[in-house]
């Protein structure tokens, strides 16, 4: 690793849209103090500007990992890659990384979920924009156990009714 964010990936396989689908990325981090790491989903194949300073603003749906801090990194995936679309810090949230777990950047129609352990702790309020790319891009450190998928289908929610009757619906908020 060059400690620059020059260290990047992306994928050949797409996601498309599909409201009838779960679809993403499941990865693990690797645990470093001090590492910087970013990965998720982009719009497109472009990864610098003129200047080279783009690394993780091409990555539009982007979960970045500093240490055991997680924070969401997001531009108007309307916009593509460009100097007047810079990714912006939706804040550190209320999660934090260790090498156990496993978080995904999932998407449902047009819905962007960031999740950990099987709990959404960020929805994007930007629409994801198809085809998507799995985009990559590394300071230091890095990922592991990085899975595509694209063929989960939408959560069984289990429900009693007043009668206590069991009602199975499907769950395409999550």
């Amino acid at each position: 690793l060059t400690n620059d964010w020059r260290s990047r990936t992306i994928s050949h396989q797409l996601i498309h849209y599909n409201p009838n689908l779960i679809q993403g990325i499941r990865f693990q981090t690797n645990t470093h103090s001090s590492a910087h790491k970013v990965i998720g989903l982009g719009v497109d194949t472009i990864w610098d500007a003129p200047s080279d300073t783009w690394h993780y603003n091409a990555i539009h749906f982007a979960t970045y990992i500093n240490g055991s801090n997680v924070k969401v990194y997001e531009s108007d995936p309307t916009l593509g890659v460009s100097s007047s679309n810079p990714s912006v810090n939706q804040g550190t949230l209320s999660t934090t990384s260790t090498a156990d777990d496993i978080f995904e950047i999932r998407v449902i129609g047009y819905t962007v979920e960031y999740v950990k352990n099987g709990e959404v702790y960020y929805t994007s309020t930007n629409n994801a924009i198809f085809p998507l790319y799995v985009k990559a891009c590394i300071y230091s450190d890095g990922f592991k156990n990085i899975e595509l998928f694209k063929d989960r289908y939408p959560l069984r929610r289990v429900e009693l009714d007043e009668n206590h009757s069991v009602n199975v619906k499907i769950d395409n908020t999550r």
